[in-house]
């Protein structure tokens, strides 16, 4: 039986599949240029958003990878970088999301993984957090090599290690076990996640030479020491206490950034009439 198109298995040996999935990179490359040029004043609104976002991170501090990223994911959870404080579960069609800045959703008030993702990303880059997004399958890996990738998380470096942040599924922290499958780090919640690397280059917009450079870090990071979960939970306490004792910075922040969001939303909704 040939594994699917989807099974790395597959396409990693595979040059037709390789130059569809490079093909498919290069049309949403185009697609995103469109967005960009189409929403172009929303955008530079949303940038200049974002650079306020990290200005008020620096402003709390922070002093590692996975320090920061709880606190990016406990603004974002709680409605900090959101219009009215308000996030609902895809409130936002596919069809009205932008593809090239998917956190502008966030803003406007709809959740989704996919949403949380592009958003973490937007913000690491500015504050020059290493981070990547990773796309892949949840749920058991055996079962998920033939299926399609139904998730995605950010990747969080942390004390020359790199771990997978699902900031959408309540922080879980995941650390990788091969190149390709991913385990959450606490013991007591046994979930996994699979990389499913086809759609760095579809998505991604990664040559497949890239993609195999990738693949071989993961081995690396696969046969590293990690993070212990107690360690873990010690830094999202720590967070929680911190966000909790600048409550009210928080709340300033977002009256003061409302302004700029609602006219990122109306900057959008000008465009999608």
């Amino acid at each position: 039986m040939i594994p699917k198109a989807w099974d790395e298995r597959y396409y990693l040996f595979n040059p037709e599949e390789i130059e569809r999935y490079e093909d498919g990179g290069r049309y949403h490359k185009e697609k995103f240029l469109e967005e960009k040029i189409k929403y172009r004043n929303a955008i530079e609104y949303y940038d200049e958003f974002i650079n306020e976002v990290a200005k008020l991170l620096k402003h709390l501090g922070y002093s590692s990878g996975l320090e920061c990223a709880n606190m990016i994911s406990y603004l974002i959870r709680n409605g900090f970088l959101s219009v009215d404080r308000i996030l609902k579960e895809n409130a936002i069609p596919d069809k009205k999301d932008i593809n090239h800045r998917l956190g502008t959703s966030i803003v406007r008030g709809s959740s989704s993984y996919r949403n949380y993702v592009n958003m973490f990303n937007d913000i690491c880059a500015v504050i020059n957090l290493p981070t990547d997004r990773l796309y892949c399958y949840s749920g058991n890996p055996k079962e998920g090599l033939d299926r399609e990738a139904n998730y995605a998380i950010n990747l969080v470096l942390h004390d020359l290690n790199v771990y997978g942040i699902d900031t959408y599924g309540n922080d879980k922290l995941f650390k990788f076990d091969s190149a390709f499958v991913l385990s959450n780090i606490n013991p007591r919640d046994a979930s996994y996640l699979l990389y499913k690397p086809y759609l760095e280059m579809e998505l991604g917009e990664r040559k497949f030479s890239e993609v195999l450079k990738k693949i071989d870090s993961f081995k690396f990071l696969a046969a590293s020491p990690s993070i212990s979960n107690k360690e873990y939970e010690e830094i999202k306490n720590s967070v929680e206490d911190k966000m909790s004792t600048h409550h009210s910075d928080l709340c300033d922040f977002h009256e003061d950034t409302k302004k700029l969001k609602k006219t990122i939303v109306r900057k959008i909704k000008a465009k999608q009439r």
